[in-house]
């Protein structure tokens, strides 16, 4: 089922997806593992605040919250762990519980246990954002992509 999201990437050397969901995930790290330990892991983290304010408003947008309100969306988090107050089409309740998304150390450990730290590539939004040509050969040689001197 999630092959096919692959099925026309033939004859490439690497291909990839992402979503934020994957670190969030208790289960993640251990099930991509499982399908390949030899996987290579960009884990690009934002600040905290600026993140959840920004995945509030993707939330509300795609109906999984409900609560247009930033603050009082995440002062819901403890009835909401309680099932109570939770939106008609959250994919899961559990990503509602605003204050686990930032807990990113928790989440890198996850990674750390399947995989060897040289297969895990944290980068940090702020860096990108300052320097993204720099980022970006960082991430091709990360990834032993050639052409590390293509400049985007």
């Amino acid at each position: 089922m999630h092959l096919e999201l692959f099925r026309g990437a033939r004859g490439y050397r690497i291909v990839g997806e992402s979503s934020v969901i994957y670190l969030y995930s208790k289960e993640a790290a251990k099930n991509i593992y499982g399908f390949n330990p030899d996987a290579k892991i960009i884990a690009l983290f934002r600040e905290p605040v600026s993140f959840l304010y920004s995945l509030h408003s993707v939330f509300l947008r795609e109906l999984h919250e409900n609560v247009e309100d930033f603050k009082k969306a995440l002062e819901l988090e403890p009835l909401r762990r309680q099932w109570k107050q939770i939106p008609k089409y959250v994919l899961f309740p559990s990503m509602l519980y605003y204050s686990g998304w930032i807990k990113y150390a928790e989440h890198l450990k996850r990674y750390y246990k399947h995989f060897d730290e040289s297969q895990v590539k944290v980068i940090i939004f702020d860096d990108l954002k300052a320097d993204p040509e720099k980022v970006y050969r960082e991430i091709l040689q990360f990834l032993g992509v050639q052409n590390v001197d293509f400049t985007p």
